[in-house]
């Protein structure tokens, strides 16, 4: 086999190759990442099931389910001693809904206007389940408002997320990536 002579800008003597990874050693990375990849999305899975469930009931409880929460809200004011009772509600829902953003941002990647519509759609009729079939809530406009505005903030924070990382994994060598990923 004739001998390659290296390109120019390369920093190898002529006539020799890099280090070809071996079989085994090809399999190992690829189980060991296969393995992670499924561990994660188990995990993932796990802990969108039980915020999902968790949203669930706080948002079709059939009575206020903040009603007994007295000390909850004292802490809370003291760490915003200026809000009003009606800041503070929005405030807790759009909190409330950064989660679900984030899971929108996975689930309708590339989709921002589909994503956006769900954002709305999804907090408007849990809104008007609870108007018509919970006579112990009350629904509100502004509960949709502050709904919405949480999925889209969690959506927009876990897409600046992903870019940051993204940008970063680009900017780091190949060598070192292949290198602390074994």
């Amino acid at each position: 086999m004739p001998r390659a002579e290296p390109r120019a800008g390369s920093l190898r003597p002529p006539g020799r190759r890099p280090p070809q990874p071996t079989a085994a050693t090809t399999v190992t990375r690829a189980k060991s990442g296969a393995s992670r990849s499924v561990f994660n999305r188990r995990v993932l899975f796990a802990v969108t099931a039980a915020y999902l469930v968790a949203l669930g009931i706080v948002l079709l409880w059939p009575d206020h389910i903040d009603r007994n929460a007295g000390a909850a809200y004292a802490v809370l004011y003291a760490v915003f001693p200026g809000a009003t009772a009606t800041a503070m509600d929005f405030g807790l829902n759009v909190v409330l809904f950064l989660p679900f953003g984030a899971l929108l941002a996975t689930i309708l990647r590339g989709h921002p206007w589909v994503l956006a519509g769900v954002a709305w759609v999804v907090p408007l009729f849990v809104e008007l389940f609870q108007g018509v079939f919970l006579p112990g809530r009350t629904s509100s406009v502004l509960d949709v408002a502050a709904n919405t505005l949480g999925g889209l903030i969690g959506a927009a924070l876990t897409a600046a997320l992903r870019r940051a990382i993204a940008h970063r994994h680009a900017r780091t060598p190949a060598r070192r990536r292949t290198r602390t990923r074994g």
